[in-house]
């Protein structure tokens, strides 16, 4: 998992770059984006392989990101992390695609292992797919590592 590509979305630019360097310390590559228009650009553009979303971004809020994302067919971890703790909230979040909710103040250590948890369920010895594995069907060719389909030359996502 390390080298992994995290996208950090957070508008408060301590607390990002406090993430920012503890994941790297970790061995992750990161990005960040401050808004959720950044954040939806940056999702497209570089396929992050889990996002952690704060709540209460300017713009565009982190629950119509989360919804957009899941929209477009983005299956990555979504990983919220907020300072809302109300139930309510919680389910919200979850309810919208998020994969796990933190609240903060939060324990580094503790967000580390649900990052890596995370990662292990969607993509590594949990997920259950080997690397590279795909799966032909006449002119259909599924790839189970980027979850895409090909049909005649053509990509579905």
């Amino acid at each position: 998992m390390a080298g992994e590509l995290i996208l950090i979305v957070e508008d408060e630019r301590a607390v990002a770059r406090g993430l920012e360097y503890a994941l790297q310390d970790e061995g992750f590559s990161v990005l960040c984006a401050e808004t959720g228009e950044q954040a939806l650009e940056l999702a497209r553009s570089h396929d992050p392989r889990l996002i952690l979303l704060d709540i209460r971004l300017p713009g565009i809020n982190d629950f119509d990101v989360c919804r957009q994302l899941r929209k477009e067919g983005k299956r990555q971890p979504i990983l919220m992390l907020t300072a809302l703790d109300e139930p309510l909230d919680k389910v919200l979040g979850l309810e919208m695609g998020a994969d796990d909710y933190v609240v903060k103040p939060y324990n580094l250590r503790e967000l580390i292992a649900r990052i890596r948890a995370l990662l292990r369920r969607a993509y590594g010895e949990l997920a259950q797919v080997s690397q590279g594995e795909k799966i032909i069907f006449a002119d259909v060719e599924i790839d189970l590592e980027q979850l895409r389909v090909i049909r005649g030359g053509r990509w579905f996502t």
